[in-house]
């Protein structure tokens, strides 16, 4: 990432989380970027970036199990980090995969606000899900990884990379895409003041899963906030990350206990939540 690029997303992070909020995101991040040429700085992460690496050469860099079996990843990630191995071995957010594949169609459009490296918005064409994809991913670096991965997966004619989304990003989109549409929303915090009032009602007839980001500032009452808000254009409920089973991949027999147990974690600083918004009529 570069300097401008990199002050480009601490700004948008502010404006999102908060000053303190943003701040040490980056600096987890930094941390994190360190630790894999120097351990000394987190020897449990270094650890997993080797795990990592190990995994992604014996799969050859490509999804071995779930919906998205034999979706190549390329090798340089932006995002994904060590929690890249969830994503090969099919375990990534299993719930929000789940809640996608019991309600897509084969056809129509897919809406991915945070797109990171691609993971979902290549991911749903290649498994036939959806014809189109938008994909919305503040970073430069990032929307260039996209672009690699939908060209690696032969849908890159199908994939729409945009920039930042914000409230009114809906009005970029024909309005015949958006009825009927999943949108799923991970823009670490700022799902808050993008899902206003009248965006809701802009997307009423789209089902929306929303990644809710409470421990930002003032998140707790937010995310009250937020699903108050919705109720009056959509059903509310929520769904929590559920457990994993590392002992069920033939590729990880010969690892130790803590190595498997390792290679699951998505990065999370605390039990992950989502909000599905399903249309009211």
């Amino acid at each position: 990432m570069n300097f401008t690029a990199a002050v480009t997303k601490f700004i948008a992070a502010t404006r999102q989380s908060g000053f303190r909020s943003a701040l040490a995101k980056t600096g987890r991040k930094i941390a994190g970027r360190l630790c894999g040429q120097h351990p000394h700085i987190d020897p449990v992460y270094a650890h997993r970036l080797k795990l990592l690496a190990d995994l992604s050469h014996r799969l050859n860099f490509t999804v071995r199990y779930g919906p998205f079996a034999g979706m190549t990843l390329a090798p340089e990630t932006f995002w994904a980090g060590a929690y890249r191995a969830p994503m090969l071995l099919g375990m990534y957010e299993r719930e929000v995969l789940e809640a996608i594949a019991d309600r897509q169609t084969g056809r129509g459009v897919f809406i991915d606000l945070g797109a990171a490296d691609g993971f979902y918005g290549v991911g749903v064409l290649r498994a036939g899900w959806f014809a189109t994809s938008y994909c919305y991913e503040i970073d430069p670096g990032a929307q260039a990884v996209i672009a690699r991965n939908a060209a690696a997966n032969g849908v890159a004619d199908r994939v729409i990379i945009r920039g930042e989304a914000t409230s009114g990003f809906y009005r970029d989109i024909p309005p015949r895409a958006i009825d009927g549409a999943i949108i799923l929303i991970d823009i670490e915090g700022g799902e808050f003041d993008l899902l206003d009032a009248a965006t809701l009602d802009a997307l009423r007839t789209a089902t929306i899963i929303v990644e809710t980001h409470p421990w930002v500032a003032d998140g707790d009452a937010n995310c009250c906030a937020l699903q108050a808000r919705a109720a009056a254009t959509h059903r509310v409920t929520r769904f929590d990350m559920g457990p994993r089973d590392p002992g069920q991949f033939e590729e990880l027999k010969s690892w130790s206990d803590t190595d498997r147990w390792l290679i699951c974690s998505e990065d999370r600083p605390r039990l992950m939540t989502w909000l599905l918004l399903e249309p009211n009529d």
